[in-house]
């Protein structure tokens, strides 16, 4: 069941006193959220070489949000996350900089199927150091999905 808010307002004027009822609805909220702890749906089996465009199959059905973790880009191995819907699509973003340059990579993602995501290929707006390197990693390498059960959006 999703979370129905109470609005509070201060003073007796406000007609919300505290009570047993409405400090055990916030407790059923605190409780009915711990409940939904992430299901490990898919991990990368190999997180160190370039991950092209591809559909990766998930382990599971019963969550309504993803949240994809993934490295910036297999050279430095940032963690970083993104929560999506079941169903709607996001874009994974990296930027750092590095000496005297900058570096921005992406990659597009959609959820295909309550089963499947779509990882597009990434890409890279590059920019040199102060040594003239360019960067040439692949960016937003996913490591792992997990699955969440919220309720939210019922």
């Amino acid at each position: 069941m999703a979370y129905e808010k109470q609005t509070w307002v201060n003073g007796a004027s406000g007609n919300t006193p505290l009570s047993a009822d409405r400090l055990n609805h916030i407790e059923e909220g605190i409780f009915d959220t711990s409940l939904s702890s992430g299901q490990l749906l898919w991990t990368n089996p190999n997180v160190n070489v370039e991950f092209n465009e591809q559909d990766v199959n998930l382990n599971g059905t019963d969550f309504d949000m993803i949240e994809i973790f993934y490295y910036d880009y297999t050279g430095r191995k940032g963690m970083m996350s993104q929560k999506i819907k079941v169903g709607e699509k996001c874009t994974l973003t990296a930027v750092f900089e590095y000496g005297n340059g900058g570096y921005v990579g992406s990659r597009h993602v959609s959820q295909t199927s309550n089963q499947t995501v779509h990882f597009g290929g990434a890409v890279s707006i590059i920019q040199t150091d102060r040594f003239g390197r360019q960067a040439v990693n692949d960016w937003c390498v996913p490591v792992f999905i997990v699955g969440y059960k919220t309720n939210l959006f019922n």
